[in-house]
């Protein structure tokens, strides 16, 4: 007997993710006649294929079964870019926060009007504070999206909207890479002419640019990346992105984590630099490592 709510709840939830018949397809490794069948109430599919597609869905045999996904609201691609837009702009605001509160206690730091040093923590902790509280009200929108929206749906960009980011995406990572180059040069420039502070402080500036640049455009493609559709090796690649993401991530918060520390605690601020090209460089070593591993995976 042909369940009528698999039916409908089936084709319902592939066009919330606008995937096609094909596309379904592959993913559940069938022909995409078994899919139309399966939606045509002409077929009932196997229990591991219902397995997969709850995988796949995200949501319980139970409710593929017998539950009526057209109850679940759909977001549309205007709702979903204002929260992904909102989301990096207030993580962007908190990590900048906390970066300029830096900047301002090295242009303040030694300077002939810089108050007592207690004034400079508070200072410092007071743009810390504020970056705490776009990170806590990004997180409880962020929440209370997620519970509204459980499942994204793909295909909410087109292909000229992508490539058009893509486009974007490319210059300005090069912007903030430049920015972070440059900003080394200037230290270096205006530390020999004996002014540390005024050096120190241009260079931190600069770096708090880039460092904006990079998590705001970085969550903007990670949220775009969230709708695409994905085959098989899109999937394995994205894993392999997120993986290098990680360790990228890491590498940069311990170089910047020393660099912090020697240049507080033994006030290396024009020596300490060097820690973020050689974190630089063994992000691309540990880039070409996994890219050579996954052609040898292919072969």
């Amino acid at each position: 007997m042909i369940n009528m709510k698999f039916e409908a709840n089936l084709k319902e939830l592939r066009k919330q993710r606008g995937m096609s018949q094909e596309e379904m397809a592959e993913h559940l490794q069938v022909s995409r006649q078994s899919v139309s069948k399966w939606e045509n109430g002409s077929a009932m599919p196997e229990l591991d294929k219902l397995l997969q597609m709850c995988e796949l869905f995200h949501c319980t045999l139970d409710d593929l079964l017998k539950g009526d996904m057209k109850e679940e609201p759909l977001i549309s691609k205007a709702e979903y870019e204002k929260q992904t837009r909102m989301e990096a702009v207030l993580t962007t605001i908190g990590v900048g926060m906390i970066l300029l509160g830096m900047t301002m206690y090295n242009f303040l730091d030694n300077a002939q009007h810089a108050q007592e040093e207690s004034v400079l923590d508070a200072m410092f902790l007071t743009f810390v504070l504020i970056g705490v509280i776009c990170f806590v009200f990004m997180g409880m929108k962020k929440s209370f999206f997620d519970r509204r929206h459980p499942q994204i749906p793909q295909g909410l960009y087109g292909e000229e909207e992508i490539a058009s980011f893509e486009r974007k995406f490319t210059i300005a990572i090069c912007l903030g890479v430049g920015l972070i180059l440059f900003g080394m040069i200037a230290q270096q420039l205006l530390d020999a002419n004996g002014d540390e502070s005024f050096a120190n402080g241009t260079f931190m500036l600069l770096v708090t640019f880039a460092v904006c640049i990079f998590v705001y455009f970085g969550m903007r493609k990670g949220k775009m990346d969230q709708t695409l559709p994905q085959s098989a090796d899109h999937k394995k690649q994205k894993q392999q992105e997120e993986t290098f993401g990680l360790y990228a991530g890491m590498i940069m918060l311990v170089a910047t984590g020393g660099y912090l520390i020697l240049s507080f605690l033994f006030d290396a601020w024009a020596k300490a630099w060097i820690l973020f090209p050689i974190g630089g460089i063994l992000c691309g070593i540990l880039h070409l490592f996994m890219e050579s591993r996954h052609h040898s995976d292919d072969e």
